[in-house]
């Protein structure tokens, strides 16, 4: 991922056209300091992005059981940045197992939680595990092949941004700042530059393909510039919209914020 960047006319039109300005008010605005980042402020720049989980009726979350050599289980916590897929799996767990699946719902809660979740785990036997959407994924590998990588499967999380003609990373304003803006929905990114039409830099951006793990990694490592300062996540419209259909009940199971949820045991799945 290369790290020059071309201001573009519309400011902030690009990360919030049809999505919504909270989404980069509540971002942290970009240090001017040098780098790397620190764990906790890359988990803050993740907590406006949400993941859906699947609870029971406690509010623990609901593992799926996957048979291990000598009759070992491993215990399995998924969070789906597609609700869709949440949901479709709650489904399948009424099927097979009525007495869970009656009670589990999906609930919302911040990506920033779950990487430190991930980041905390101990127990060897339970995994944490962030999917990405189907579809997201599959233009990822359209995208990664149209560019000349040799691949059958997208490696990761993707993570879609602007480049100018030049290569150079397409940025917005906020408060006379520089962002580099990172969607997790690559119509969200088409969207907006089509809404940014009159403009020579839109008109000629080409939508490019990354991981989440290599933009954090570059985030945090050791040898990182002030740029990696200037990066903002931008969340899935449809996955904000979904949010706000969702009754107060929904929003209770699991901290919705990232808060620390102390206490919290897990419901075995089937």
């Amino acid at each position: 991922m290369r790290l020059r960047q071309v201001a573009l006319a519309a400011v902030l039109g690009l990360c919030l056209a049809g999505i919504g300005e909270g989404v980069m008010a509540q971002t942290p605005a970009p240090a001017a300091k040098d780098g790397p980042m620190t764990r906790e402020e890359v988990s803050e720049r993740l907590n406006i992005v949400p993941v859906f989980t699947i609870v029971g009726k406690d509010g623990a979350p609901v593992l799926a059981n996957i048979p291990q050599e000598g009759g070992k289980q491993l215990q399995v916590a998924s969070f789906w940045l597609d609700q869709k897929q949440a949901l479709a799996v709650v489904e399948k767990i009424k099927q097979t197992n009525p007495t869970i699946g009656q009670q589990a719902q999906v609930v919302p809660m911040s990506l920033g939680y779950a990487y430190q979740i991930a980041e905390g785990q101990k127990t060897p036997d339970i995994v944490f595990q962030v999917l990405p959407g189907e579809a997201e994924v599959k233009k990822a590998l359209e995208i990664a092949k149209a560019s000349g990588e040799k691949i059958t499967e997208f490696p990761g999380i993707p993570l879609f941004y602007g480049v100018s003609p030049e290569g150079a990373l397409l940025t917005v304003e906020r408060d006379g700042l520089e962002i580099i803006p990172f969607f997790f929905d690559a119509n969200d990114l088409r969207n907006a530059l089509d809404r940014m039409g009159g403009t020579e830099v839109a008109k000629k951006a080409k939508i490019e393909v990354t991981t989440l793990a290599q933009v954090v990694g570059q985030m945090l490592d050791s040898q990182a510039k002030a740029d990696v300062r200037k990066i903002a996540f931008v969340p899935a419209r449809s996955a904000l919209e979904y949010i706000q259909t969702l009754p107060p009940s929904q929003l209770m199971g699991v901290d919705p914020i990232g808060r620390e949820a102390a206490g919290i045991r897990p419901t075995p799945r089937p």
